[in-house]
């Protein structure tokens, strides 16, 4: 992950470019999603905001009968 917050992402296209040339990915939502949700910068904010998520609101789901997974999508 700090690897990708390192290396630019000028670098990476071409690279990235062939990942999804190579699952048949091209032209498809998957390949404007994937590359940035796997980048060290969204993982690290998405992390961040699922800290920031109050207890409460965890129990309240748990309450209502979410389970954890249900409550953190």
């Amino acid at each position: 992950m700090v690897s990708t917050l390192v290396i630019p992402l000028q670098l990476l296209v071409i690279l990235i470019f062939l990942v999804l040339k190579w699952g048949h990915l091209l032209n498809t939502y998957s390949a404007l999603i994937l590359p940035t949700a796997a980048s060290g910068y969204s993982i690290f904010w998405m992390h961040q905001f699922f800290e920031g998520l109050p207890v409460n609101l965890e129990e309240a789901a748990a309450l209502d009968g979410a389970s954890r997974w249900q409550f953190c999508i």
